[in-house]
């Protein structure tokens, strides 16, 4: 039987205004953008005035960085736990990985000591299984999941999905990126779609990033026991730049949801 996602995640908000539109569609996760190349960049300082007026509220945010070695990943972390107890899970991508794990095995610093402790999710690149970056990155996926207490999850892209689906990789591809577990986790599961998809839940939280507009296959669930499904604000939910169409996302958010009867 499919699992399919409990939740869906808005990520790259920029003021609050939208979870009060979203509160009655039950939308209870969060994503703040703090890589400054981003249309979606919040200061901290917004952020943290966000936080502060939502701290009664059941909120999970995402704190998304360009990569691990930002160094307002820890100042954010010190700033949020001084703030009150939120529930809440960083995002980084994958460059910086092996410098990162280079470091936390000649010796513990503040940061390897941060990657031991708090929630984050590692954000998988498009072009994961290129012949150029397959098996080096696996590798180190593999690594960081054994030296990095704090790492609870994968964000797929859909579009990396979609493409594999469509050039019928998709099984093989899959059973690489099982390549982080050990082959005795492996042995216990047997090769077949369900078992796929129950060994990633049982072990790692698995985030699916999709557009506005995708046509998410139900298929592909089939493979992997998705957990949630993060959208992020674009230009396609807003009147003009970073004014949100308040009509349009839960427009939106109903069509994705139409997929799933019995979820989100």
């Amino acid at each position: 039987m499919k699992q399919l996602p409990k939740h869906i995640a808005i990520t790259g908000i920029y003021h609050d205004s939208v979870i009060k539109v979203l509160s009655p569609l039950n939308i209870y996760h969060y994503g703040l953008d703090f890589r400054p190349k981003s249309f979606q960049f919040i200061p901290e300082y917004q952020a943290l005035d966000m936080l502060s007026r939502h701290r009664e509220h059941k909120i999970h945010w995402y704190f998304q960085f360009e990569h691990i070695l930002d160094p307002m990943i820890l100042k954010l972390a010190k700033d949020v736990s001084e703030l009150g107890t939120f529930q809440n899970t960083f995002i980084f991508s994958t460059d910086h990985l092996i410098e990162v794990l280079n470091k936390s095995s000649n010796g513990r610093n503040e940061l390897t000591n941060f990657l031991q402790q708090e929630n984050f999710l590692l954000e998988l690149p498009q072009d994961l299984f290129s012949q150029d970056l397959s098996s080096g990155l696996l590798h180190h996926l593999r690594l960081a999941r054994y030296q990095m207490k704090g790492l609870s999850g994968f964000i797929i892209p859909f579009d990396l999905l979609k493409d594999l689906l469509h050039q019928g990789k998709l099984r093989p591809s899959l059973q690489q990126l099982q390549s982080i577990f050990s082959e005795m986790e492996v042995r216990e599961h047997q090769a077949s779609n369900e078992a796929y998809a129950e060994l990633f839940s049982s072990q790692f939280k698995i985030v699916l990033k999709c557009k506005w507009g995708d046509n998410l296959y139900i298929s592909l669930f089939d493979y992997l026991a998705i957990n949630e499904i993060h959208l992020s604000i674009d230009a396609k939910v807003e009147t003009h730049y970073r004014q949100i169409d308040n009509k349009k996302i839960v427009n939106e958010i109903r069509v994705v949801r139409s997929n799933f009867s019995h979820s989100l």
